[in-house]
């Protein structure tokens, strides 16, 4: 996701959740921790935690949930 000077990268485990097809013109949603730098930050566990001593998050894709 970016707009303008600010760039938020989607860190998206793919060993734990299924890969997110996002295509332009989607509707995503992203659900995670939320991590400040100076180019604008990166969002993370989007997925499950298979351990439970994190909160879960999610992607969803036009409606489809990826967790």
């Amino acid at each position: 996701m970016s707009s303008g000077d600010i760039t938020v990268e989607v860190e998206h485990n793919i060993s734990i959740a299924p890969r997110v097809p996002v295509a332009l013109d989607d509707h995503v949603i992203v659900h995670g921790e939320y991590v400040w730098n100076a180019q604008g930050g990166l969002i993370h566990f989007t997925h499950h935690d298979p351990q439970g001593t994190h909160e879960g998050g999610y992607i969803q894709d036009n409606g489809k949930t990826y967790d």
